[in-house]
């Protein structure tokens, strides 16, 4: 669990260098611990991205856009990243 919390910290943080120092201080873990736990914690998910995330079929795409579309006017728009 300590490496999905330094992560979210981490992603939380821009992923600085200074924020290393800011987050192993602030959670009682080293530089060096943070950095530990960052590196498992994205490799973990980039081993499990296929199973996670994938691209909507063709029905799920349309059923996303109109959503889209009728919530802020965005047409044929199936994504957003904030």
């Amino acid at each position: 669990m300590l490496h999905i919390m330094v992560m979210l910290k981490y992603l939380e943080s821009y992923g600085n260098e200074a924020s290393l120092q800011n987050i192993g201080q602030t959670m009682g873990i080293s530089k060096g611990v943070v950095n530990e736990c960052v590196i498992w914690a994205s490799s973990t998910m980039l081993k499990l991205q296929k199973q996670v995330i994938k691209w909507p079929n063709e029905e799920e795409r349309k059923n996303i856009s109109a959503r889209i579309r009728k919530t802020i006017g965005v047409v044929n728009c199936v994504g957003l990243i904030d």
